[in-house]
């Protein structure tokens, strides 16, 4: 077994794998979600080229990686960093396990009666909560001008934003 000398082989990427391990750790956002320039120009070359399979070499949270399976890429991806494979799992997995088949899905029917089926379980786990929290609410006549306000602005639109912005001033000056 040879002991390579200080600075160079194992060192040199154990020092790379910690810089890298710690910079995911310190900032997750570090490189944002957006495709990298150069990844963006790459595109079009092996569009061009009809290269099908990529293989990227410390690809960190991997926003290029997803960007290329996204366009239709076969991607692999190495590095050494954990902290930013880790990251990237979960969204790798669903682009290349749903993005191929989002149009068949979206016009099935059976997909769209389980997506109506979530919804309206939703709605309804939303409308318990807010039935049990209002009933604990000793209910004057502020109280229930507001929540008919509120009411009417979410019918119309209005941004969530305002709503709250409003909410919060009357409670502030009419609600004790």
């Amino acid at each position: 077994m040879r002991a390579d000398p200080p600075g160079t082989g194992d060192e040199i990427l154990d020092d790379q794998q910690r810089h890298w391990q710690d910079s995911f750790a310190r900032k997750p956002e570090m490189f944002g979600a957006e495709p990298s320039d150069p990844a963006r120009k790459a595109l079009e070359l092996f569009k061009r080229e009809k290269i099908l399979k990529l293989l990227e070499l410390g690809g960190g949270q991997g926003r290029d990686s997803i960007f290329f399976a996204q366009n239709g890429f076969q991607v692999s991806v190495l590095d050494s960093a954990e902290s930013g494979v880790k990251d990237i799992a979960p969204s790798f997995l669903v682009v290349i396990g749903v993005v191929p088949y989002f149009d068949k899905l979206r016009n099935s029917i059976y997909f769209n009666r389980v997506i109506r089926g979530v919804s309206c379980s939703f709605v309804g786990l939303l409308c318990t909560v807010t039935f049990r929290f209002a009933s604990d609410i000793p209910w004057d006549v502020p109280r229930f001008s507001l929540a008919v306000a509120a009411l009417v602005t979410l019918i119309l639109k209005v941004e969530v934003f305002w709503i709250l912005l409003a909410g919060s001033m009357v409670s502030i000056f009419l609600i004790s």
